[in-house]
């Protein structure tokens, strides 16, 4: 059995000012070419970028089902904490019926988790489908009388021993974090460890298929996988060949995992150098960050920026005024104690590498009296 293995699809997601349809598009269909040499799709979570995506995002997910349908091949998609019951869990009994398997949010699914059993030519092979789970999707369930998991681990160990015996082999497909994967900065996370899971709870399937994070990773073991997303989301990820999964099972479990790239409409970039290294630099239609090393203001020459990045998404300073070392903190600590006019000459003077001019010293005191007489 073949299949392909992708997740964090983030359909209707921004970048910046930019709408990331097009390049969504365009990584749908790149997904869809490939069903041709797979069996079918596994799909572990956040197919949308929120709980209520636009028309757009609506589309193209079922541009992609429509592609998994009429190439007569097996879905199988669990709900990440983006993904709403409303929204992805419309219509998932019928398109079960077709192939289209959908474990939709807890809030319409009270089991939190469905069982399926397909074949090959090495025997029975179980699907289980486990959507994004939280501790409260316990409390107050019938399914689990008595149970109030305090945090993710506990609520997912409680739903993984109601799940019983696998036929044959098994994969568990679901969305959540795994103790010691690597985040980027594009995901959500929780404070601490709340919504960590050790991966000895997957222990008992032949193969893991996790969504949530966004880098392609392994995580304690090779059959627990990470596909990550299939498209960058950050300029943490500039460097990731995103790509998705094409998993191959034999009799005796997972035989191999390859990795097929998913080039993107647009790349992300980062140009870092003085303002006008930058605008003498190469044109480029990438999702352009800039970071700035000199202190140049900007302002209306935003607009050579435009011209030569036609999808800029951001810039920033990376320079003397922006870093705080050692020596800021010491000077800090000396601050203590003297008056406000003291402390805005010794700052003006760290970043500007000079002392104030009297006609600035006269400025800031104007404002300095403002201040206190406003809050007198």
């Amino acid at each position: 059995m073949k299949l392909l293995f992708t997740s964090d699809l983030h359909l209707g997601r921004k970048l910046g000012r930019y709408d990331l349809i097009p390049d969504q598009r365009h990584m749908v269909d790149a997904i869809a070419d490939l069903l041709d040499d797979a069996d079918g799709i596994i799909i572990a979570g956040d197919v949308y970028d929120r709980s209520q995506p636009p028309a757009e995002a609506v589309a193209l997910f079922d541009r992609l089902l429509a592609a998994v349908s009429r190439k007569g091949k097996e879905a199988y998609i669990v709900a990440g904490n983006h993904d709403s019951a409303e929204r992805l869990g419309v219509g998932r009994i019928p398109l079960g019926k077709s192939g289209i398997h959908i474990a939709a949010p807890p809030s319409s699914d009270p089991f939190c988790y469905t069982k399926y059993i397909t074949y090959d030519e090495y025997g029975p092979f179980t699907v289980f489908l486990m959507p994004y789970i939280r501790p409260q999707d316990l409390w107050n369930n019938p399914e689990y009388p008595d149970m109030h998991p305090s945090a993710h681990a506990e609520a997912v160990e409680a739903v993984i021993s109601r799940m019983g015996d696998a036929e044959g082999r098994s994969i568990l497909v679901s969305h959540q974090f795994v103790m010691g994967a690597e985040r980027t900065e594009s995901e959500d996370a929780a404070v601490g460890t709340l919504d960590s899971i050790p991966s000895s709870l997957f222990r008992r399937f032949t193969f893991t298929a996790l969504g949530h994070l966004h880098r392609a990773q392994s995580v304690q073991s090779p059959s627990i996988r990470y596909s990550g997303s299939p498209l960058a989301y950050s300029f943490g990820e500039k460097d990731d060949r995103k790509s998705v999964l094409l998993l191959t099972f034999d009799g005796n479990g997972l035989a191999s995992a390859e990795a097929i790239p998913i080039e993107p409409l647009h790349r992300m970039e980062v140009r870092k150098g003085s303002f006008e290294e930058i605008v003498s630099s190469s044109p480029s239609d990438s999702f352009m960050s800039v970071v700035l090393t000199d202190g140049c203001d900007v302002g209306e020459r935003v607009a050579e920026l435009y011209r030569i990045f036609s999808h800029l998404v951001s810039i920033s300073y990376e320079n003397a005024r922006t870093r705080l070392t050692d020596e800021d903190m010491e000077l800090l600590t000396r601050l203590d104690g003297t008056t406000p006019l003291m402390q805005v000459e010794s700052f003006f003077e760290k970043q500007n590498g000079r002392g104030m001019s009297e006609e600035e010293r006269e400025y800031i005191r104007l404002l300095l009296d403002e201040v206190e007489g406003g809050a007198s």
